[in-house]
């Protein structure tokens, strides 16, 4: 029901009008040169980590480690998601207190955090205080990112950075899952718990030391003088008299950018196609 009443927006027409290969490639190395999701996806290791010792590892963890059955397997699945569902419905007005990169890194510690207690093996009440702050932490990553993603980009570049975002957090979980069951029936959950809480402990701080603070939205930058094609457009960069019969859709144009230095919200895009810095170019 939900999704049959949804209204999806029509695409915006991109300005990219380059090589297969270029705009196969023009979502991941983009969502790769802007820091803030370089650091995001930092973070989706530690994410990655933590999920798949709940999605692998809880019925090994349930029967041969605490003795339980499936009752309490679905029990404790149910804990982390109601952990999850908790963090979720708090995030709003948390967001309103707290920059999204605070919110982020403190999701990512919890995880961390959780992964390493889970080596201590604890009673019933100490499992299921691990899934539920394990459920809160990755509601906590996860649910800022599709707002973060989509301020990171315009709004015609959104499918190429969301789909960038897909691919390499699913990256993450395909390794993690591997790790988890492999380390886990081989050498124990102990050992899975540790392992993998050292990977996200390196993923908390290549995130911390990714996410620039502060991040500003608006970043004053230089551009040299250059020329470019690209579809119709009429913004405050691209204005142009058209043709006699030439209509207002269905072609593109050759148009030269003086050398200029300006302010705006900062995005990779097909005109900058790297991050600014202070002396940027």
């Amino acid at each position: 029901i939900l999704v049959l009443s949804a209204q999806i927006p029509g695409g915006k027409k991109v300005e990219r009008n380059d090589s297969l290969l270029y705009n196969l490639r023009f979502g991941i190395s983009s969502y790769l040169k802007t820091p803030r999701l370089r650091a995001v996806w930092a973070m989706y290791f530690a994410v990655a980590s933590a999920s798949a010792m709940v999605i692998v590892n809880t019925v090994i963890y349930v029967k041969d480690t605490l003795g339980g059955g499936e009752r309490e397997i679905a029990l404790a699945m149910g804990i982390s998601g109601i952990g999850a569902i908790i963090a979720a419905l708090l995030l709003p007005k948390i967001l309103t207190h707290w920059d999204v990169r605070k919110v982020l890194l403190s999701g990512t510690t919890l995880l961390t955090v959780t992964l390493f207690f889970g080596m201590m093996v604890p009673s019933w009440p100490g499992f299921f205080t691990l899934w539920f702050l394990i459920g809160m932490g990755l509601a906590t990553v996860q649910t800022p990112v599709g707002a973060l993603v989509r301020a990171s980009c315009l709004a015609s570049d959104s499918p190429a950075y969301f789909s960038a975002q897909f691919s390499l957090s699913h990256f993450c979980w395909f390794g993690s899952y591997l790790l988890a069951g492999f380390i886990g029936s081989s050498f124990g959950l102990a050992t899975s718990f540790f392992i993998l809480g050292v990977i996200s402990l390196f993923a908390l701080l290549a995130a911390w030391r990714l996410y620039p603070n502060p991040d500003p939205v608006e970043m004053e930058h230089e551009h040299h003088a250059y020329t470019h094609h690209h579809f119709h457009t009429h913004d405050l960069h691209h204005s142009h008299e058209h043709i006699q019969d030439q209509s207002n859709e269905g072609h593109d144009h050759q148009h030269s950018h003086r050398a200029m230095k300006h302010k705006h919200r900062f995005v990779i895009d097909h005109h900058h196609q790297s991050w600014a810095t202070p002396d940027s170019k």
